[in-house]
């Protein structure tokens, strides 16, 4: 009874490793973002692409990792690693993209402070009618 119980609890653990390495999979391409604040200094377009270029990146991801299981958990740990790194510097790239974008709309936002009073009369024309 002991033996059968033994098998079950292996083929439980090999499940639970399953289960566990798609988590891992996921956790390693997820690098930490603070909620994707940065991603909102993108624009449209730079969001669009960063979001493609990860999309691409994990589904090849997830194609090695299939065949690098087959190949022993370090080959596994090693191609997961491989494309942490691979979303770490795709994720690093566009953040600094981010921001570019916001030192150039924080430059723009003191430009404005930075007129005189004067001038926001006159671009709003003036009338107090």
């Amino acid at each position: 009874v002991k033996d059968d119980d033994k098998a079950d609890d292996k083929k439980g653990d090999d499940a639970k490793s399953d289960d566990s390495e798609a988590d891992d999979t996921k956790a390693a391409a997820e690098p930490a973002e603070d909620a994707g604040s940065w991603k909102q200094q993108l624009s449209g377009k730079q969001r669009n692409n960063f979001d493609d270029e990860r999309s691409a990146l994990r589904k090849q991801a997830a194609h090695e990792f299939h065949y690098a299981k087959l190949d022993g958990t370090k080959q596994l740990k090693e191609m997961q690693g491989e494309y942490a790194r691979k979303e770490g510097h795709l994720v690093k790239e566009y953040q600094k993209l981010a921001a570019k974008a916001a030192k150039k709309q924080q430059a723009q936002g003191s430009e404005l402070t930075k007129m005189p009073p004067s001038m926001f009369l006159a671009a709003d024309g003036g009338d107090d009618a």
